[in-house]
């Protein structure tokens, strides 16, 4: 969920270019952008498309995608648990 005042960039986290991650930042602070080692000057309205648009540069560039971890909101973290499908499991027995 993304209230009006967030908007969402790609960076490099810690400056690390071969690393690539998502920031929300609020609308009040965007002069702090210039702080991140920004991927481009794209910024995203929704999380969800950011996070696609960051999957699939790491893809192509071959950076290490870090889950989106949110400054405000800890409910719109990506979840850093891995699972296996019932189908999959069942494949294990």
């Amino acid at each position: 969920m993304m209230t009006d005042d967030t908007f969402y960039f790609i960076m490099h986290p810690c400056g690390d270019k071969t690393k690539i991650q998502v920031c929300d930042l609020s609308h009040v602070v965007s002069y702090q952008r210039s702080d991140w080692a920004c991927v481009n000057d794209r910024n995203f309205s929704e999380r969800d498309e950011a996070i696609a648009y960051a999957r699939a540069l790491a893809v192509k560039y071959e950076f290490t995608y870090v889950p989106f971890e949110s400054r405000y909101d800890s409910s719109l973290n990506e979840l850093n648990t891995f699972q296996l499908t019932p189908e999959e499991e069942a494949m294990l027995y």
